[in-house]
């Protein structure tokens, strides 16, 4: 399989660290994902704009967005840290706590997007 070579660079995104949560505002599954910063850079997030599919590779799964990104995420990762937490927070109190993480064991590869 060579989805990297199918999209550009520029569209697939590699966090150090992931999670998967239902969006119940938009009834979809989306990706809150969180870069850390270095010396001389900060720490960053991104929320996808929803998943449509997901393929799985060994070491990482490729999770495909409503948007044509891909978000390539390392198994193992899938966890809160503080590129993320405080963002995460802020989406449970918006939503009144109504916003849910999915489980780490979660079959992504067979996991029903729609």
């Amino acid at each position: 399989m060579s989805s990297d070579f199918a999209l550009p660079q520029d569209r697939i995104k590699t966090p150090d660290n992931w999670i998967v949560f239902k969006d119940p505002e938009n009834n979809c599954y989306r990706i809150l994902a969180g870069w850390s910063g270095g010396y001389l850079d900060s720490h960053y997030w991104r929320i996808n704009s929803g998943i449509s599919y997901v393929e799985c590779e060994d070491g990482h799964y490729l999770f495909f967005g409503h948007s044509g990104s891909c978000y390539k995420c390392v198994k193992g990762r899938y966890k809160l840290r503080p590129n993320n937490y405080y963002v995460w927070e802020k989406l449970k109190q918006e939503s009144k706590n109504k916003v849910d993480i999915l489980p780490e064991d979660t079959d992504w590869c067979t996991f029903k997007w729609g």
